[in-house]
């Protein structure tokens, strides 16, 4: 029994050990966890600040600033045209071409008169229709009378006779009169928006024409360029001072010069002939510039900040207001649904006139009938429901149009940052170029120089004007297409800044 007894203790003691041991370990466990937590978070912290904190400083932001404008002379280049005719053209022409002759501005004038005579019609309805007639009747033979007695008579009856009839539900035409008049009002606005993105799409595709001439410019002057050199080269190779390796070089970048031009010539026509679609000009006729310079234009001023722009294109953009217009044009016919379930249906006729035996002897005759009634039908219930569908939709795109609106104007602005900032190193890349490729050729006559060195800076010259000029037709466009995001442009005030 005692040893029995010292045994249940020792196996008590070591119960109670074990349950102290795993108590302990787990509350060790959830120390061990807690800490892991917290260091879990802490570290989490320590990244975010790490990603988001006052020791990761973002590069500053840069500020459009005015500066001296940039050009890159354009001189005569060699043209195969489209057809057999050519035509020169300017920006100024290029804007009163698409403001008068575009056919997507002329379409957008049709439909405006479309919905003005929609909304014509639906206020004409609440008026009433007016008829006439004249009635002759000559009546012979037998006749059954009032009291079923037969006759036998002959006589005229002549009725001449006014009608004025007037047949409404009288809400559901008020306001379809009211939608009708909203949606002309939007395709007014509609069709602002449309000579805009016109007006644009022109601008944008003359500035590619120029560049496209520029590009003939800077290729034909690369073969230029390469022949001379390969003249040279030639000439050093019979006097035995070069490798004809050096010859066949050459001649490799002789013919990759060709190919330049060959697909900047083929470039510039295919601008030709977008540009002559959107002017509704015959694509056939190859339009030519007439600049003599590649121009850095100063069309906008983006120095305000960003929010009052975005301000501003939320005030005077076209379809803000066409999209307020198809907003109400969508309530006003939800109302007229209602009206159409739940509203009478009022008629009123009127006839004056009269009737006789001959056109001399007519008796005046008058009438006047009114009727006032109620259809209930289940399908206009699924109108309303059709009709607050579309409510719902115009919010929606209200919503989706600012968020557009938004980054048009964001886009634009930074795409103006970006290539002011694109000249400037282009114009230094270019001057670096021109230095480089100098150097090379008087190396090369020292004959401290190779004629690899020279072809690589020779493309280098290529590739750095084209940057220049690419640069320089970005900005252009960059500040038309912000022009257009603000709402602000038109044919008067690109005309006007460019004759300043």
């Amino acid at each position: 029994m005692h040893i029995e007894g010292e045994s249940l203790l020792f196996n008590s003691l070591l119960n109670l050990k074990f349950f102290s041991v795993a108590s302990t370990l787990i509350c060790l466990s959830g120390c061990v966890l807690f800490e892991e937590a917290s260091n879990h978070n802490y570290q989490h912290k320590k990244v975010a600040s790490a990603l988001y904190g006052p020791e990761q400083r973002p590069a500053p932001h840069p500020k459009w600033e005015p500066t001296q404008p940039v050009s890159e002379p354009l001189k005569p280049v060699g043209l195969r045209l489209i057809g057999t005719e050519q035509l020169p053209i300017d920006l100024s022409t290029t804007i009163r071409l698409a403001s008068t002759e575009n056919l997507d501005i002329a379409f957008a004038k049709a439909r405006i008169e479309e919905t003005k005579g929609e909304s014509d019609a639906a206020k004409l309805n609440l008026l009433p229709t007016l008829s006439g007639h004249q009635l002759y009747r000559h009546t012979t033979g037998t006749l059954q009378g009032t009291f079923g007695n037969l006759e036998s008579p002959t006589f005229d009856t002549v009725n001449p006779e006014g009608v004025f009839r007037l047949s409404l539900n009288p809400g559901q035409a008020m306001f379809e009169a009211l939608a009708a008049h909203r949606n002309f009002q939007a395709t007014t606005f509609a069709a602002d928006r449309v000579a805009q993105n016109t007006l644009l799409s022109s601008i944008q595709q003359y500035f590619d024409l120029l560049k496209a001439m520029s590009g003939i410019n800077i290729a034909e002057q690369a073969v230029t360029e390469s022949k001379e050199f390969l003249r040279v080269t030639e000439i050093r190779e019979k006097q035995g001072t070069v490798l004809k390796v050096e010859v066949f070089r050459t001649q490799a970048k002789l013919q990759a010069e060709k190919q330049a031009l060959l697909s900047a010539q083929n470039e510039f026509r295919q601008a030709s002939i977008r540009l002559a679609i959107t002017l509704n000009l015959d694509p056939k006729i190859t339009l030519f510039p007439t600049d003599t310079a590649v121009r850095q234009l100063n069309l906008a001023n983006p120095s305000l900040p960003l929010h009052q722009l975005l301000d501003i294109a939320l005030a005077k953009r076209p379809e803000v207001e066409e999209s307020y217009q198809r907003m109400a044009s969508a309530t006003a016919a939800k109302k007229a649904a209602v009206w159409n379930a739940l509203g009478p249906e009022v008629a009123l006729e009127g006839t004056f006139g009269g009737i006789g035996k001959t056109f001399g002897n007519v008796d005046e005759r008058t009438s006047v009938s009114g009727f006032v009634g109620w259809t209930l039908s289940g399908s206009a219930f699924g109108r309303i429901k059709s009709a607050s569908a579309r409510i719902s939709e115009s919010q929606i795109t209200q919503e989706i149009l600012q968020n557009i609106i938004e980054s048009e104007v964001i886009k634009a602005y930074e795409e103006i940052l970006l290539t002011q900032e694109q000249i400037e190193t282009a114009k230094k890349g270019l001057a670096a170029a021109e230095k480089s490729f100098e150097l090379s050729q008087t190396n090369l006559k020292l004959g401290t120089g190779i004629t690899l060195e020279v072809l690589q800076a020779l493309e280098a010259v290529t590739d750095a004007r084209t940057r220049l000029v690419e640069a320089i037709v970005e900005y252009n466009k960059a500040q038309v297409r912000l022009l257009n995001a603000l709402g602000e442009l038109s044919a008067d005030t690109i005309i006007s800044t460019l004759n300043l």
